[in-house]
């Protein structure tokens, strides 16, 4: 017999509620969650230098300019983590938001609470958070959210909520762990009607593919990400060798590089050298096969990717999606980004596989 929900009704999101969803959850488990402790270390170091500065001139007479350069730059950190990284996240929000819609996302669905799990089903599919240790759930006077790291959020913006519905849903939230609850403020509902979400057509499948990569295949996709991710990554990196240059190697310009160069050096130690040592180790675990299967699927709208325990990916043509013949794999980019690598064995109608991609490049099928 079919398990019934306990609780159902209707949300959807906004594009500014996405955007603010994004910042929460990079406090709660992303580069956000310690910034305090960031602000706190440049105040700290601000200080230190400055002081230090101004000991060298009432001792000496004269100030090292290398060393009173060194001191606006402590600011850097905080500056990064209270201004880049949110406009960096906000600027991918926004675009992650129109991704889904240009793919068909309407954002609108109906929200289950089950004694052991929480569903949203929307004209795309959906999903499914179980209620366990996996899960976390965040509460803040404009949302609450279900989230883990295997499958998309369920956010429930307070535009969409009563009283009652928040009690509910705080309800089935009370089945996970006390460690797995974040409380910033308490939910301020608005109680706003919500449309009924309009049943979208069925989008057809012009072509499909599941696959479980080797050993060797998931090697070479693991070190192509590595490597990807570093470089992507290295700018901040350099930003952050170059802050603790300055504060360890303010003896001399060639110190100075000296300790650059080693700061830079352990980043990517730790980035790259290590990360790419432990991809045979990785592979040959027994565990590695559920990550290594994948599928595929393309429709008018847009590339579907799914691996493992992830969620379902779109890549909607309005992205400008490439596909490129590389080393053995069909290689899926959107503008200079690689996202995905599809084993080439596995693709047995190759000439209709790039009559596919062409027609939906052209936007004929749209």
């Amino acid at each position: 017999m079919e398990q019934q929900p306990n609780v159902t009704f209707l949300s959807d999101l906004k594009k500014e509620e996405s955007i603010a969803f994004t910042l929460l959850q990079a406090e709660v488990t992303g580069p956000l969650r310690r910034k305090k402790a960031t602000r706190i270390m440049s105040v700290v170091f601000f200080l230190l230098m400055g002081g230090i500065t101004l000991w060298d001139w009432h001792m000496m007479g004269k100030i090292d300019p290398l060393f009173a350069c060194s001191v606006p730059i402590m600011w850097l950190p905080a500056l990064f983590t209270e201004c880049i990284v949110p406009a960096m996240l906000k600027k991918r929000a926004a675009k992650a938001y129109d991704r889904a819609a240009a793919a068909g996302n309407t954002f609108s669905g109906e929200v289950r609470l089950y004694p052991d799990r929480v569903e949203k089903i929307t004209n795309v599919g959906g999903t499914k958070l179980p209620l366990n240790g996996h899960t976390l759930f965040v509460e803040r006077a404009d949302m609450l959210v279900f989230l883990n790291r295997f499958n998309p959020a369920v956010v429930l913006p307070a535009r969409c909520m009563t009283e009652e519905l928040a009690a509910a849903v705080r309800k089935a939230a009370d089945t996970l762990p006390l460690q797995n609850r974040r409380f910033f403020s308490r939910l301020q509902p608005m109680g706003e009607p919500i449309a009924v979400p309009t049943v979208a057509e069925t989008l057809p499948v012009l072509w499909e593919c599941n696959f479980t990569y080797t050993a060797e295949e998931f090697a070479s996709v693991l070190r192509h990400s590595i490597v990807s991710r570093f470089w992507s990554t290295s700018p901040g990196m350099a930003a952050v060798s170059l802050v603790g240059a300055l504060v360890m190697g303010n003896i001399s310009l060639w110190s100075t590089v000296l300790y650059f160069v080693l700061c830079f050096g352990v980043l990517t130690l730790f980035h790259l050298v290590l990360p790419l040592s432990r991809v045979k180790q990785t592979v040959s675990l027994p565990s590695y096969m559920e990550d290594a299967r994948g599928t595929v699927k393309i429709d008018r709208y847009a590339i579907r990717v799914s691996m493992g325990k992830e969620g379902e990916m779109p890549l909607p043509w309005v992205e400008d999606v490439h596909v490129y013949d590389k080393d053995g794999f069909a290689e899926i980019a959107a503008g200079r980004r690689t996202l995905f690598y599809i084993p080439k064995r596995c693709i047995t109608d190759l000439e209709g596989f790039n009559r596919v991609i062409t027609q939906c490049r052209g936007k004929q099928l749209v």
